[in-house]
């Protein structure tokens, strides 16, 4: 059995916590808010900003609680416009003072006012043009009252609660709109699992959705798999936090002992296991709830360099998404765990967001303004964005590469034979990064490229593996754009545990020593274009990738090549590099001739 190192649980105390944190640093200091009445995109501080004027002051937030479905008090704050002749305190009030509300739940909202450093910045963009904005911290977070439960399947029924309680104010016409980043996205897609009626749209940034998926790709666990619904869970929300704020009153009283026991032993079990078959893993996973439920829009905005909240998350459920009657778009960028228009998180920045986010809530929510773009607007490996219908595109053919015992990549037919034994380094030993008879890494390069290549979509990787234990151990893949000049850009990665070799985090197969079995492995959504000229790089190794750290069984197993039987399949498109249909390409300098530097492995 595979053992994690308890170490590993405790250091992640002291890192980021992925897929859970949102940034809260003061961004007034990268630059002082101006006027919101310039003509053209305001690019003139450290994020986009609307270039429709602001009609109102907005009054001091008010605080209140919302009692949830069972009886749980949900902390919530809103703000609302300095309106002539509307007074917020009456009963009824006319239509001109029924307002639509832009909603975001997290916990990260401390004292249920704070909105300094939040980004978006809603109040200013929301609040002054005409709109109730409202904070929500999820149950145990904040002010909140009730336990705090790793990706609590209780905050589907919070945020129905919130919702109907936001409908029902005199202040409130009824519709609500969802936005948030990363726990707060999670929320938004917490929201349209609810199917509340009064929820017209959401925009999920980065943003999980598949709990298992998240922690646990194809069997193997990532670090924080093992230790953040255990250790986080105490870290951020209360026993050993030195800040009152960031905890519910008299926290130790209202600790659930039931739900923390299921998180001090369901995170660890599955991160040993690699099985996140269990309720607790499978309860956490809300995807078929908001395809059977949801009858809003979305506007899904995620990283396809993500490695917090992977944006597999994504891809390909808003196709599924679309096919269910949902309204929906989809911004793929060039970015990790960001939001599309920060110059200090990534480049080519969206200054056109603040903008459009305005005129998609408008729509959904004030049925002002003309019906919005619906489709996907995906970003390339040069920075280049276009549109597309449908992500990944439905006209993808694939186009294959066959892997060769002397490490070659060609096409199908042409591979030698052979086999290669993939052995994971013994404890404090450098990776073996050469291919040779036997080692813990695998290069697999092609010839130059006689044409230009568009990848896009979920390339697949399918191994032939002899295993030499039960277990098996993990396997690693990387894919590499390789310029002439001998840089490499890195594009995408895939992750597999032997005994889930057809895919999947639940029934883990029982692997025979000697007896071959398909390792069908699927990469991380990619979109790339690799150019005429150019090598294609596979590297297959048992090292780690990301946050998941090297396969926990250092035995060999026993890579197959030749005759097929280990194939790299891309999804492969015909574009122009402009944005197609939609005007011009919204970069901001030309299309690099040489690798980006800040993605350059």
């Amino acid at each position: 059995m595979r053992a994690l190192a308890l170490g590993l649980a405790v250091t992640m105390l002291t890192m980021g916590m992925a897929g859970c944190v949102g940034s809260s640093e003061n961004l007034a200091e990268a630059s002082e808010p101006t006027a919101d009445d310039d003509e053209d995109l305001n690019t003139t501080r450290g994020w986009s900003s609307p270039s429709t004027p602001q009609t109102y002051d907005v009054l001091e937030p008010v605080h209140t609680y919302v009692e949830s479905v069972d009886g749980v008090e949900v902390s919530i704050a809103y703000w609302l416009p300095d309106k002539d002749g509307c007074d917020w305190n009456a009963t009824e009030l006319p239509e001109d003072c029924r307002l639509p509300t832009v909603l975001e739940g997290g916990p990260y909202f401390l004292d249920g006012i704070d909105e300094e450093g939040f980004r978006p910045p809603k109040v200013q963009w929301f609040a002054t043009r005409g709109y109730a904005v409202v904070d929500m911290s999820l149950r145990g977070t904040g002010e909140s009252g009730g336990c705090y439960e790793f990706k609590n399947p209780k905050d589907v029924d919070d945020v129905d609660h919130v919702v109907d309680w936001i409908a029902e104010q005199a202040w409130s016409d009824g519709d609500v709109g969802m936005i948030g980043r990363s726990y707060d996205g999670t929320a938004a897609w917490a929201g349209a699992a609810s199917g509340n009626e009064n929820l017209e749209t959401i925009v999920p940034i980065s943003g999980a959705l598949d709990g298992p998926d998240l922690y646990y790709k194809n069997g193997t666990s990532e670090t924080r798999g093992f230790a953040q619904p255990a250790f986080y869970y105490l870290y951020a929300f209360g026993l050993v936090s030195d800040d009152p704020t960031y905890r519910v009153p008299d926290y130790i009283n209202t600790l659930c002992p039931q739900a923390a026991a299921e998180d001090w032993t369901r995170g660890p079990k599955a991160g040993i296991t690699g099985d996140a078959s269990s309720d607790y893993w499978q309860s956490r996973d809300i995807s078929d709830e908001i395809l059977d439920k949801y009858d809003g829009s979305a506007w899904v905005i995620h990283g396809m360099q993500d490695y917090n909240v992977n944006p597999s998350q994504v891809v390909p459920f808003t196709h599924e998404m679309r096919h269910e009657g949902i309204e929906t778009l989809a911004w793929l960028g060039q970015w990790d765990h960001a939001y599309p228009d920060r110059v200090d998180e990534h480049r080519n920045i969206r200054w056109d967001w603040a903008d459009r986010l305005l005129e998609w809530f408008d729509h959904y929510l004030k049925e002002e303004g003309e019906e919005p773009f619906l489709g996907v607007e995906v970003e390339d490996s040069l920075y280049v964005w276009r549109t597309e219908e449908a992500y990944p595109p439905h006209d993808a053919e694939w186009r294959g590469f066959e892997l060769g015992a002397d490490g070659e990549l060609t096409e199908p037919g042409e591979a030698s034979s052979g086999q290669f034994a993939l052995a994971g380094p013994p404890a404090g030993a450098a990776a073996d990064w050469n291919a040779g008879e036997a080692g813990s890494q695998i290069t697999f390069t092609s010839d130059a490229l006689a044409d230009d290549i568009r990848i896009a979509g979920l390339p697949r990787l399918h191994v032939d593996v002899t295993p030499t234990t039960t277990e098996g151990g993990w396997l690693f893949a990387e894919l590499y754009d390789v310029y002439p000049d001998g840089q490499s850009l890195f594009l995408g990665w895939a992750a597999m545990d032997l005994r889930y070799h057809d895919g999947g985090n639940t029934d883990p197969a029982t692997l025979t020593p000697g007896e071959p079995v398909t390792a069908k492995m699927q990469f991380e959504p990619m979109d790339a274009h690799v150019a005429e000229g150019h090598q294609l790089r596979l590297v297959v190794h048992k090292n780690g990738v990301a946050d998941i750290p090297q396969s926990p069984s250092p035995e060999p197993n026993v890579l197959n090549f030749g005759d097929e039987a280990s194939v790299l399949e891309l999804p492969t498109v015909e574009r122009d590099l402009a944005l197609q249909g939609d005007g011009e390409p919204r970069q901001r300098d030309p299309a690099p001739t040489a690798p980006p530097a800040d993605v350059t492995r």
